[in-house]
């Protein structure tokens, strides 16, 4: 129960404004299950559904992992445990297979631009002794292969889970285990524990541990001290105890386990009352998986770390993009609102250590990332984008008419200048007298704006408000990177 619960504490340190609430959520499920904790599987049954109520309140501004919560929650909420577990596990292979497939694009292989490097020259440098210094060849090699290996690793993952469970299951938690150490900005712990929740639904409902997994069991209390204090030095990263303390539990019922589940097991539902509810559930999660495509979600959607292009003509080597929803492109070229440069591009870069950038530039990569989606999902801004530094970058109109609407909720007194794509023609707009006039691409002479052009378009629809959050593409200087569109790594 409690565990089910566990990413709204991973978010003390980080949302301030969710602190509060936290707590008193805690105090609240403590409280009733003080009351009534005889009946596990109804209190199971109120933790996700309080689970999928948080989820639904903070939309949108929710980590891509927490929508994969809210499409298991309701296999929860509406079914019993086990005939729940099934459609829980096809769910999480479903998941990891779209990552993986998402994660085929130009910008991700390419490892002057992937994430990948950065994950792991990172874990490389919190783990190698400041004496060593790695050859420049060496470092080559990773930053070449990291993408590679990276898609090859989380596409063996939804392999195994079907076909070799145990084998799977220990596969992954060392994979999220090694998210969850991630040093920041890319410490995803919060990800690794809410999957791992979900892993003992891959396991035979009702057993009992051997007396070797209960041994196990004896070393928890160490593994958890040392993991929590490893979190506290790392900021008060209370993800990566609850992640061990899960790890610990699902390794002894591992250990435990003569029978798991996988795709040949049948499990027998009540037709009447369960199978449209299978069909609707699965639906929604194939959805959920195909809305990049339809370029009907962006963050959110289940492409962790792709740099997918959702609004631009696709980057994916096999898939399209944006099938359904038209999107005018803008670039910004300046604005002086916090509304918009603690959002994006939201250099994060700037925290990696000296050691890092300089392994990732020796290895080829661009040593560029940006997380306007850490802004969005816990408040956080890691670097604003200074007008006196002012770094250009596409936005789809939706997300211009977002950030105009928290600007003016803010009562900034800003200035905006963006160029709308392909015309060529610059929009310059002051909020302060509400005045807006273009700058035609074909000419030198400026006109007022009409009454339709983005600064004075109506708000945005409940549908785009709670679920069309996107990306930034930050646009490089010529010198810095001259034949690349994009330069670096978002998250």
């Amino acid at each position: 129960f409690l565990f089910s619960q566990k990413e709204h504490s991973t978010t003390f340190n980080l949302a301030s404004q969710t602190h509060a609430r936290t707590w008193l959520l805690w105090i609240l499920f403590l409280s009733i299950m003080t009351l009534g904790a005889s009946s596990s599987i109804s209190f199971l049954r109120f933790a996700h559904i309080v689970n999928f109520i948080l989820h639904a309140i903070k939309l949108p501004m929710v980590w891509d992992y927490e929508i994969w919560d809210g499409l298991t929650d309701l296999s929860i909420i509406f079914m019993s445990p086990v005939d729940a577990a099934p459609l829980i596990r096809w769910q999480m292979i479903t998941f990891y297979t779209a990552t993986a497939i998402y994660k085929l694009t130009k910008s991700f292989l390419d490892p002057r631009l992937s994430c990948a490097p950065i994950f792991v020259f990172s874990l490389l440098d919190s783990m190698i002794p400041t004496s060593i210094q790695p050859s420049s060849l060496i470092l080559q090699f990773f930053n070449t292969t990291a993408p590679f290996l990276t898609v090859c690793v989380e596409a063996a993952i939804p392999f195994c889970l079907t076909y070799f469970p145990r084998f799977g299951i220990c596969f992954a938690l060392f994979f999220h285990f090694l998210i969850a150490v991630t040093p920041p900005p890319n410490n995803a712990g919060g990800f690794s524990v809410s999957v791992a929740v979900r892993y003992a639904l891959f396991f035979a409902l009702g057993m009992k541990l051997r007396t070797s997994s209960k041994l196990l069991l004896l070393f928890a209390p160490i593994l958890i001290a040392v993991a929590f204090i490893l979190g506290r030095a790392r900021g008060n990263d209370w993800a990566l105890p609850v992640y061990v303390g899960i790890s610990i539990a699902l390794l002894s019922q591992l250990f435990s386990c003569h029978h798991f589940f996988n795709s040949k097991n049948k499990i027998i539902f009540n037709k009447n009352k369960i199978s449209w509810l299978r069909l609707l559930i699965k639906s929604l999660t194939i959805l959920y998986t195909l809305l990049p495509i339809l370029g009907l979600q962006d963050m959110m959607a289940p492409t962790m770390f792709a740099n997918l292009r959702v609004f631009t003509p696709s980057n994916h080597v096999i898939l399209p993009t944006n099938l359904l929803q038209h999107h005018d492109i803008v670039r910004v070229d300046f604005v002086n609102s916090l509304a918009f440069n603690d959002v994006h591009p939201n250099r994060a870069d700037h925290i990696f250590s000296d050691r890092l950038s300089s392994w990732l530039k020796v290895g080829g990569h661009s040593g560029l990332q940006f997380a306007p989606y850490v802004k969005r999902a816990i408040n956080i801004t890691l670097h604003s984008n200074l007008p006196e530094a002012f770094l250009p970058y596409l936005l789809p109109d939706l997300e211009l008419r977002r950030l105009l609407a928290e600007a003016r909720a803010h009562s900034q007194d800003f200035s905006l200048i963006y160029t709308k794509l392909p015309s060529g023609d610059q929009v310059h707009y002051h909020a302060m007298n509400n005045s807006c006039s273009i700058l035609s691409s074909t000419s030198s002479s400026y006109i007022t704006c009409p009454s339709d052009e983005l600064p004075f378009a109506p708000p945005l629809s409940f549908w785009q408000d709670k679920f069309l959050l996107f990306f930034s593409i930050p646009i490089a200087p010529d010198a810095l990177f001259p034949n690349a569109t994009e330069i670096g790594c978002l998250c």
